[in-house]
């Protein structure tokens, strides 16, 4: 009996409309989705928010299977976590609007701006998440540096001379890869339906 990698079966839902594919990958798939989303919810005390999004679990493992790019280097199990994560960050952004520590537009508040000590790390690590689906690898990297390396060696961000010197680009190559970035980051808000600042 063949057994299906998770690309055979996303193949099958995106080609065939094959609902015993698509069962099959709900029932791998839906305990990651739940742990995500306790994760989540226990760190941003929004426990409710994972009894609203349970029934919508089949049909976030659907859409995430149509939206799969099994060319970029990702696993659909990652691209999975991170739609989840982005799905909880969704509806939590639509019900803390007031919070501005909690929105996710926040990130892109001012390009992210330096002087900003609050940013939330889980906001920065799944939109770190999602830059990784962009093809130019050297964005993330730029990103990674400027804000985590950065913070974690002088509590600022790095600045973009030296960030160049490291990717062996000028500072105005990195501060355009960078703007891409946010661009990339501004369009999935867009398409979520969130608007950035």
């Amino acid at each position: 009996m063949k057994v299906y990698t998770d690309l055979d079966l996303v193949q099958n839902v995106k080609d065939y409309k094959c609902n015993k594919s698509l069962i099959e990958l709900h029932n791998r798939h839906e305990k990651l989705c739940l742990s995500i989303l306790y994760k989540l919810s226990k760190r941003f005390n929004c426990y409710f928010l994972v009894e609203e999004i349970k029934p919508e679990i089949h049909h976030l493992i659907y859409d995430s299977a149509h939206k799969y790019d099994e060319f970029r280097k990702t696993k659909f199990s990652t691209f999975l976590g991170n739609e989840t994560k982005w799905l909880f960050f969704t509806k939590m952004n639509s019900i803390t609007k007031s919070n501005n520590n909690r929105r996710l537009n926040d990130l892109l508040k001012h390009n992210l701006d330096e002087n900003k000590e609050d940013i939330c790390e889980d906001i920065f690590n799944i939109s770190v998440d999602f830059l990784n689906e962009i093809k130019d690898e050297r964005i993330c990297k730029i990103f990674k540096l400027r804000y985590e390396v950065g913070k974690k060696n002088t509590n600022k961000v790095m600045p973009w001379h030296e960030v160049g010197a490291i990717m062996n680009l000028s500072s105005q190559g990195c501060i355009n890869l960078h703007a891409s970035g946010i661009k990339f980051l501004q369009e999935r808000l867009k398409q979520e339906g969130i608007q950035h600042a």
